[in-house]
């Protein structure tokens, strides 16, 4: 799915239980076109892990294809 990136925001630290996390959750429009009457543009929050890509190289403006599993969890993300 192609997706801008509107915003972006970073959270790190440490949870309670002891684990370490890092992730960015970017704030992503992309296009929700039924058909070529209908067309509408959806915005949604989606968190990336650090380990996929980096807060400093996710820019915001710029378009990432972004790969999701069946069950909706992220796979992959690469810039366009």
């Amino acid at each position: 799915m192609k997706v801008t990136v509107v915003g972006k925001s970073r959270r790190a630290g440490k949870s309670k239980a002891g684990k370490d996390y890092d992730f960015t959750t970017i704030m992503a429009e992309y296009s929700m076109r039924a058909n070529d009457d209908n067309d509408g543009v959806q915005v949604d929050r989606i968190n990336v892990d650090a380990r996929m890509m980096p807060y400093a190289l996710i820019v915001v403006g710029a378009t990432y294809d972004l790969d999701f599993d069946r069950n909706g969890y992220l796979l992959g993300i690469e810039e366009v």
